[in-house]
């Protein structure tokens, strides 16, 4: 089970570190597929206060 989180997570981080100003458009909208997988990211983050600074690019 954390395997698969893990994956899913490193998948939303890679789409962050291609997201160019030409492509930012579809890399919102790819990330939007994962919306899910962020709120549970962040709902995990915000309970451990380690995770707070993993947390801090979404809660804008």
């Amino acid at each position: 089970m954390f395997a698969m989180f893990f994956i899913y997570f490193y998948f939303i981080f890679l789409q962050f570190l291609n997201c160019t100003v030409a492509y930012r458009t579809m890399c919102i909208r790819r990330l939007d597929y994962f919306s899910f997988l962020t709120t549970i990211f962040i709902a995990i983050a915000k309970q451990k206060k380690t995770c707070r600074f993993y947390a801090s690019p979404f809660e804008y």
